[in-house]
């Protein structure tokens, strides 16, 4: 019998190899973490542009240089983000996205 003729359980090139049984569930989902939300995403790029901007303290041991050209790119980040989810968030989401981006433009305009 010819390769082209095994039967797929047969034809060592087509095997999907089983994972251990040890392994097959210890995947990790990180979509079930509660802590993770849409507005703990915004909060934290929020954070970043204003560690970036020189208005917040960098975490300690690390040193992050005043840099507004990426401060600016991260309020631009958000403002794709706003633009992308018109009518997609809940009103808590929508007023949180519009008045950080209102600060941190107010923010980078007293910075420059």
């Amino acid at each position: 019998m010819s390769d082209s003729e095994k039967k797929p359980e047969e034809n060592n090139d087509s095997k999907v190899e089983d994972k251990p049984k040890e392994q097959a569930g210890s995947e990790i989902n990180f979509t079930d973490d509660p802590d993770v939300t849409f507005t703990s995403f915004l909060a934290s790029l929020s954070s970043q542009a204003l560690i970036q901007m020189g208005e917040l303290p960098c975490p300690e041991g690390v040193g992050i240089p005043i840099d507004k050209d990426a401060a600016k790119q991260t309020i631009n980040l958000l403002e794709v983000m706003k633009a992308k989810t018109t009518n997609n968030l809940n009103s808590q989401e929508e007023y949180f996205l519009e008045e950080m981006l209102h600060n941190l433009r107010l923010t980078f305009i007293k910075n420059n």
